[in-house]
Formats: structure tokens, sequence, C-alpha cells
């Protein structure tokens, strides 16, 4: 799942790039051959969750996480609307 296996010791920056290229493997892997309905389908009725709305949360995390980390954290770009299949 994902291609290769995230790391399991290393520095902190080995084994933070080795688990994001491990998640966003693994998003790439579940979304490939979508197309655009398939990416904006929520497969469960009651849920807001779709793959797209998956995709953009992640990256608005990913985004805020960066901004944390250099003593930003104005900027939180994430919200309600990351989950809006219209945006």
């Amino acid at each position: 799942m994902g291609g290769e296996h995230p790391p399991m010791s290393g520095s902190e920056k080995d084994m933070l790039t080795g688990w994001l290229r491990h998640a966003r493997g693994t998003v790439d892997l579940k979304c490939e051959g979508l197309g655009a309905a398939g990416l904006k389908n929520r497969p469960v009725a009651t849920s807001d969750l779709s793959a797209i709305g998956l995709v953009r949360h992640l990256t608005n995390m990913e985004v805020s996480r960066l901004h944390w980390l250099a003593g930003d954290e104005s900027k939180m770009p994430w919200g309600a609307d990351d989950f809006d299949v219209d945006c």
C-alpha cells in the first residue's frame, strides 16, 4: 500500500519525508483511475468524505504543519469546505 515502506528509525527529517512519501503514495494509489466523477463520489451516503475532499484536506494539513513548524500558527488553511466537492 503506497509503495515503499516508511522508515521505522532514522533522523527526524528522514522519517518525516519517508512517511509523507508513503501517505502520498497510498492516496495516489487509491485515487488512480477514478476520474472527475469518481473523485467527487461519496461512497457513504451519510458522509461528506470524497476522495477529492480527502486530498484537499491532506494538502491543507501538510501546509498548516509547515507553517506551524516555522512558528506561524496564523495560517491554518483547513476547514469544513475541504470536503466540499464543488470547490
